[in-house]
């Protein structure tokens, strides 16, 4: 069973990051996706997404409005 989490965020890296280490924390041995929807965050959130997502297989992003 694939388990799908949604986040919205937008300038909150600081609990992004809590967010993203819990998950996979928690979910580490079952087969999930994390959709991650930034809303043009002016902070490096999109830098840490995109340096997850080549982590991370399971990552989704959407960065829009």
């Amino acid at each position: 069973m694939l388990i799908s989490i949604i986040t919205i965020v937008k300038n909150d890296l600081v609990r992004l990051k809590q967010t993203t280490s819990s998950l996979n924390y928690i979910y580490n041995d079952i087969n999930f996706e994390h959709v991650i929807i930034d809303g043009f965050s002016t902070d490096n959130t999109l830098s840490f997404l995109k340096n997850l997502k080549t982590k991370n297989n399971n990552i989704i992003i959407d960065s829009s409005l």
